[in-house]
């Protein structure tokens, strides 16, 4: 049955249209989608689950995991933040990012204990190639996607540093009130390579849940002391945090 699909995107689609990623709500709305199909739908990666596919009439339209196109999800994070500036404009609040990571610490067959990871090997270069640079691009874009982030975080500072100065000379000239500035934060968990290498899999044992549990709430690692010893400051001051935007505001005397 035909869910209510959108039209496709062809070349002489608005430059608009084509610069930015596409919801599933745009695509079909008239879908309706359980939460159990959509988190599947964000874990579709090859070999692993297939494609899935929209019932909508002509071609077919395939999804797949986002991480084909950039494997940490901030794209799609800096968009949201841009459509949420003016709701957080008009409330007054802060947008905070917060951004999870398990990169440096996870390992494969060829890549114990967070090591760096090790050189492709030469043969079937012809046929391998193709893959081995897609993998490599979709972390090219991730680490673009960081960096994009970071500056638009500094921006953010920079921006409502001197609207906070221009609103200070409003107030002392009595002119109207200047647009508030929008804040956009930023506060990050990662993983460190660590006492038990924890691998990039669906299932994690014992030994690496309690890994990652002690890098999270900065507790010491037995018979390991140096193993995710950063990991555990950094999430720490993370946490810490993440508490103080919680915390409910001090009431002024």
């Amino acid at each position: 049955p035909d869910p209510g699909c959108a039209p496709r995107l062809t070349a002489d689609a608005p430059a608009t249209a084509l610069a930015r990623l596409r919801t599933l709500g745009e695509e079909a709305p008239g879908i309706d989608l359980p939460l159990a199909t959509a988190a599947v739908l964000s874990a579709r990666f090859t070999l692993l689950t297939p494609a899935g596919t929209l019932p909508c009439p002509g071609p077919r339209r395939r999804l797949v995991d986002g991480g084909y196109f950039e494997n940490s999800g901030l794209t799609t994070v800096l968009e949201v933040v841009d459509a949420l500036r003016p709701i957080a404009r008009d409330r007054r609040v802060a947008l905070v990012i917060l951004r999870i990571e398990n990169s440096r610490a996870t390992t494969n067959a060829g890549n114990a204990h967070g090591a760096a990871p090790q050189d492709p090997p030469g043969w079937l270069a012809e046929i391998a190639s193709p893959v081995r640079a897609l993998m490599a691009t979709r972390e090219a874009r991730g680490e673009q996607a960081r960096a994009a982030v970071s500056r638009a975080v500094e921006q953010s500072r920079i921006s409502c540093a001197a609207a906070r100065r221009a609103q200070v000379a409003a107030d002392l000239s009595r002119e109207v009130e200047l647009t508030p500035c929008v804040e956009i934060g930023e506060i990050a968990f990662a993983l460190s390579p660590g006492c038990v290498p924890i691998p990039l899999g669906w299932s994690l044992s014992d030994g690496a849940r309690q890994e990652m549990q002690r890098q999270l709430l900065g507790a010491p690692a037995q018979g390991c002391a140096e193993g995710g010893k950063t990991g555990r400051l950094n999430n720490w001051l993370a946490m810490d945090s993440v508490f103080g935007l919680l915390a409910p505001p001090v009431p002024t005397p």
